[in-house]
Order: C-alpha cells, then structure tokens, then sequence
C-alpha cells in the first residue's frame, strides 16, 4: 500500500493525494469538497452509508464533509484523492457571485443532484486527466482550478435543467442527471448502444422521453448526437492512418461503407477516401 501526500496547503484546507492499493478497507473524512479520480482498477466508497463505486476515468464528488470509508479489492488500484476545503471553495463563489446574485444558492446546495450522485463534469474530468498525466502545475492554483471546475459544471447542470418544462425543480434535476449519465454512457462506449431506444431503456426513460428531453436539453436529438460522435470516432480513427474506409466504417457502427462515407462527407467537408489517398502520398 503506498499513499503518499503531494500537495498540501494547510491556509486553504486542501490536500492533493495519489494512491495505490490493493485489497484494504481505510477510513476516511471527507472535506467540505473531496474528489476521487481513479486511473487505474476499481475503488468503492461509502458515502452516508451507501457505497459508490468508481471506475478507470471515473470521478467521484462528494459534499459536506463526514466520515466514510474506501474499499479496495484484490486488484491494484491507483487513484487521486484531492480534498478542498471551505474557504478555498468560499472563496471561488465569491468571486463568480460578482456577476450573478444566484450562483452561492445554485452551486452550493448540499443536496444538487445528491452530492455524490453527480454526473461527470466535464471541465471536472479535464482538470482530473490532466493532473493524472503530469500536465497540471503542482501548487494552489490546482485547487482553485479543481473547485472553479467543479462548481461551473455545476452551474451548466441548473442552466440545462431549466431548459425543460417540468414545474418541480426536482424532476428537473433529476431528468438532468440521467441524461448526463447516459450521454457519458454513450461517450465512453458508441457502440453499446447502437440505437437510442437502447440507450434511453439503459437508463430509465421511454423513448419518447427520452427523445424530447435530450433534445431540449442538448438541442440535438439522441439519434443526431450519436451519429456525430461516431463520426467524430471515425475521423479520428482515419487521421491515425493505416486503415481502409470500411473497416473504419464497421468499426463506428455503421453497416456498409456507402452509408458511412455520405454521413462523414457530410460532417467533414471531405469524404473519407480523402484521408487515405492523404495518408499514401505522405508515405
């Protein structure tokens, strides 16, 4: 077992941990914001006395402080535990409730989307992968970045929230907070869902639903946001090279090249040949 204190900034009540384990059971305090990165294996938390588990490029939230406790298997695990403190985060409201009187009552709320129940941020999950690759500076300013992350992407979550019609600000929260998660699904893997019946059932909703929420709050439809990131897949995948179009074509989920080819000239700008007659000259 190796856990080992980084960074430490006593001022601000914050602490930036990097850990490997393997098959332990540790207790924990958790601080007025703690943050749980996993980059490698598995870890589970217990959080008010339910247990989370957080996977590889998954983080974890957890608000309010309180005691817990980490539970590693029989498999290595290797994380990044940061804790921030209160008058680091008081200090980042404090400084975007300058331009609107609300941001203290939105980002602050102990129970927004349950605390630990958050989605993953994405401006959260950038600031996380960064400092797990060593591309972060190792001084204060992480924390304050890890906090102003945290509390933005909250801030998105209400806006997109009041994009739906439902009168209670709960059922707004919570459709939120399912489409959050099921657009990181989709994101993390296409082709698990290769339809957008299958990926709105994954998590809960009908398709209907699922269809008019996603797209209110998105303001694409499941189906177009699922052929744009494939397509994206696909055009990172032929500037990699070394491939011909219709393996890279199955390999984004579509069934024929043809279909595949028209989809991508039509986001792209340039069919995908073009990649590939590209990579040739180059060689």
């Amino acid at each position: 077992m190796d856990i080992r204190t980084v960074l430490h900034d006593a001022g601000l009540a914050s602490e930036l941990r990097v850990s490997t384990v393997i098959g332990a059971e540790l207790p924990l305090n958790y601080a007025a914001l703690s943050i749980k990165h996993v980059i490698q294996g598995e870890e589970r938390y217990r959080v008010r006395g339910r247990l989370r588990t957080v996977r590889a490029g998954e983080h974890l939230l957890i608000q309010g402080g309180g005691a817990g406790e980490v539970i590693i298997g029989p498999h290595e695990a290797r994380g990044i535990c940061v804790d921030i403190g209160a008058p680091m985060l008081a200090e980042v409201v404090r400084h975007h409730a300058q331009f609107d009187d609300h941001v203290e009552q939105r980002l602050l709320q102990a129970d927004y989307f349950d605390g630990e129940r958050a989605p993953l941020g994405r401006r959260t999950t950038a600031v996380l992968t960064a400092l797990a690759v060593g591309a972060t500076a190792l001084d204060a300013s992480l924390f304050h970045g890890l906090a102003e992350a945290v509390l933005l992407d909250r801030l998105d979550w209400h806006g997109l929230a009041q994009r739906l019609r439902a009168r209670k600000q709960g059922t707004q929260r919570e459709t939120v907070r399912k489409l959050l998660l099921a657009r990181a699904a989709f994101d993390r893997d296409p082709l698990a869902f290769p339809t957008a019946r299958e990926l709105a059932v994954a998590h809960g909703f009908s398709e209907f639903h699922f269809s008019r929420a996603f797209a209110a709050v998105f303001a694409l439809s499941p189906y177009a946001y699922m052929l744009q990131q494939r397509l994206d897949e696909a055009h990172r995948l032929l500037v990699l090279g070394g491939r011909p179009v219709a393996e890279v074509a199955l390999d984004s989920g579509f069934n024929d090249a043809a279909t595949f080819s028209r989809a991508f000239k039509r986001q792209h700008g340039r069919p995908p040949s073009s990649f590939i007659d590209r990579a040739r000259m180059v060689k």
